[in-house]
Formats: structure tokens, sequence, C-alpha cells
């Protein structure tokens, strides 16, 4: 019996370990993209990727930080967007960024 229960310990171990891993794997490989994100498709693209791993690991905040983060570069990025034409569209990133930092908080 308590081998057993040595057994089923050691697999739960392991297969926390193997998420922690394959979490800070992907993390990485998205925190260099930022790097090399210039446009503001390549940031909206970043965040919408961060958000997929913050909703994947309920128990991470930094996923939804770099989220935000992307959404809120993505605004100074470009700086020939025409404001008054893309109002809307700023005003839900905005929204997005918002909803990043309440998640944060949580």
């Amino acid at each position: 019996m308590k081998t057993m229960i040595a057994a089923i310990a050691l697999l739960v171990t392991v297969s926390v370990n193997a998420q922690s891993d394959k979490y800070a794997d992907v993390m990485k490989k998205n925190l260099s993209m930022f790097d090399s994100a210039k446009t503001s498709q390549d940031f909206q693209n970043l965040s919408a990727a961060f958000e997929r791993i913050g909703d994947a690991e309920k128990t991470q905040w930094l996923p939804y930080y770099y989220a935000g983060l992307a959404l809120s570069t993505m605004g100074w990025v470009d700086q020939n967007v025409d404001k008054d034409a893309n109002a809307e569209k700023i005003k839900s990133f905005c929204d997005k960024v918002s909803q990043c930092s309440i998640l944060l908080r949580s």
C-alpha cells in the first residue's frame, strides 16, 4: 500500500514538473518574440499568445502582464495610424489591457 501511494505521489510530482517546464519553455519563446516584434500586428499576435498561456495556466499572472504590455506597446508602435478613424479599435485594445490588469489582481 505504501509503495502504491509513493508511486502515485511520484507520478503527480512528475506531471506537475513537466507542466511547469512546458510553461517556462513557452514563456521563454514568446518573450524572445517580444524583442523581435516590430509592427502593431506582431504585438497583437503576441498578446493573444500570452492570453492563451494565461488561460491555460490559471495560477500564473505573468502571461496576462505580458499580454497587457504587448497591447500597450502596440499603441505606441504605429504613429501613422489615424487616431480618429480607428478610435473604436483603439478603445477595444485599451479595454483589453484593463481586462488583463483585472486578471492580474485576482
